[in-house]
């Protein structure tokens, strides 16, 4: 009884197809992964952008009692802010979050007077998020850049 198996240069073939298809998924996976990382990067990189050069936010005036900070902030850049998040540190380790509303265009270039409430008595320091609204693909995404301290001057 003679036994058969494939010919080789069927065998060679079928491998043959095989790596192909295999290259083909491999491919599209690599070239997907590398189309949206270069997505994330021009998002990150224009949200830097904007954070740093286009949108300034400059403390006017302080002023502090037991229970409330009285900020002046004035956008001195050329781009508009979205809203301000606040963050607030004690000394004995509490943090309190307080948010703004929506800026609207006439915040840019202006002065904006509000009053912060807070519970903690001694304030250690302050920081506040800008979020912006960036321009992707034709699509408005909000960003949240980088904290930045304030210095307490009360």
């Amino acid at each position: 009884m003679k036994k058969r198996g494939v010919s080789p240069l069927i065998a060679v073939v079928l491998l043959i197809a095989i790596l192909f298809g295999l290259s083909i998924i491999l491919i599209n996976f690599v070239q997907d992964f590398t189309d949206k990382r270069t997505e994330e990067i021009d998002f990150t990189s224009k949200l830097n952008t904007l954070c740093v050069e286009k949108s300034i936010l400059d403390v006017e005036d302080m002023t502090c009692s037991s229970n409330d900070v009285n900020l002046s902030i004035k956008n001195t850049g050329s781009y508009p802010v979205h809203n301000i998040t606040f963050m607030f540190f004690s000394d004995s380790g509490s943090t309190y979050t307080t948010g703004t509303d929506s800026f609207h265009s006439e915040f840019m270039f202006k002065k904006y007077d509000f009053t912060l409430d807070f519970d903690s008595v001694n304030l250690e320091k302050i920081q506040y998020f800008k979020n912006l609204d960036v321009l992707v693909d034709n699509e408005t995404v909000v960003g949240r850049c980088n904290p930045v301290e304030i210095e307490i001057i009360c």
